[in-house]
This record gives C-alpha cells, sequence and structure tokens, in this order.
C-alpha cells in the first residue's frame, strides 16, 4: 500500500501515532484515580456479596469519574496545541 499516496491511509497512521501518543498521559491519570480507591470499600462490597464485575460497575468506575473532567482537559489542551 503507498501511504503517501491515499489520503484515507495517512490519516489512519497519524491517528494510530496520536493514540499511541498520549495514551500514556491518559493512564497515569486513572492509574492515580485507581491508586486513591481504598481497599476497605473493596472488601466491604466482598462481604455484602458482590461479585468482580459488580465491584467494577459500582466501585470502580463511580470513584474513577472524577479523574474524566482532568483527562479531557488536558486532552483538549493537547489536540488544540497539535492543530
Amino acid at each position: 500500500m503507498d501511504w503517501f499516496q491515499n489520503a484515507w491511509a495517512a490519516r489512519f497512521v497519524i491517528i494510530i501515532a496520536l493514540i499511541w501518543r498520549w495514551t500514556g498521559y491518559n493512564m497515569v491519570f486513572y492509574l492515580a484515580g485507581l491508586q486513591n480507591i481504598d481497599d476497605s470499600v473493596y472488601e466491604a462490597s466482598y462481604i455484602d456479596g458482590a461479585t468482580p464485575f459488580q465491584q467494577f460497575m459500582k466501585i470502580t468506575i463511580p470513584f474513577i469519574e472524577a479523574y474524566h473532567p482532568v483527562d479531557g482537559y488536558y486532552v483538549n489542551v493537547r489536540y488544540v496545541t497539535v492543530v
């Protein structure tokens, strides 16, 4: 495939490169969010009979949602500076 002649192929390669470049920054935010969840919350849910899927949906996701605005802000700032 001729990457330089096909505009859609070039766009695809650029999108993949940008995703690869910024994924690490996003993971740092979400890792910080995961580390802030206290183990006692998971322990209490386990005692109450929650399955791992329920723990993920009812504990992990809501606790990480606080980091979505921070991540969204940095994503917008990065893409505006790229363009």
